[in-house]
């Protein structure tokens, strides 16, 4: 018993070691974002952190094969525009504009609640990347996070293990 204790501590601290290692290097996550470039250098992700735990998690059916959505609708609360405003000032607003961003949030399945909230910027080189304020970005995350509202989610099949799906729209426009 001892001997499958120690074991189970050693491949536990392998893990964690592994792990250590992946996420130095990695991206740093900043203000709840990891940032990620596309090999092209067209696209800029500012990936939330919690849409990793549910890292490609897809609804599935009875038979484990993927469920695809036939609708999603979103309701948004507030005015985006309102929501920019109040966080980002004209100076800003304009130069993330130049980057065409949009949004990609998390649902699930079984809820309909956001569980994660992604920006999307095309083409910006690295001194303008630099200048997009987090902090500013993570407000904007949160706020469209609570104010937005999944209304309808359906499936073509029916769905026996739950999991996530994505919608995208623009922000910024």
């Amino acid at each position: 018993m001892r001997k499958i204790y120690l074991f189970v501590l050693f491949f536990e601290g392998f893990i964690f070691f592994l792990n250590v290692n992946v996420c130095a290097q990695s991206n740093i996550a900043k203000d709840g974002f990891k940032i990620h470039v596309d090999s092209d250098g067209k696209f800029t992700t500012f990936e939330d952190t919690n849409r990793i735990i549910y890292n490609n998690i897809s609804p599935r059916d009875s038979e484990n094969k993927i469920v695809s959505v036939r609708s999603i609708k979103v309701k948004f609360n507030e005015d985006r525009k309102n929501i920019e405003k109040d966080i980002f000032n004209d100076g800003q607003r304009n130069q993330i504009k130049k980057y065409k961003p949009f949004a990609i949030v998390y649902i699930c399945s079984e809820t309909k609640k956001i569980i994660a909230l992604s920006f999307v910027f095309r083409n910006i080189n690295e001194s303008d990347m630099g200048e997009i304020n987090t902090v500013q970005l993570a407000q904007y995350r949160d706020r469209l996070k609570n104010e937005l509202e999944v209304t309808e989610l359906s499936f073509e099949r029916k769905v026996a293990k739950h999991g996530v799906v994505k919608q995208s729209f623009k922000v910024f426009f």
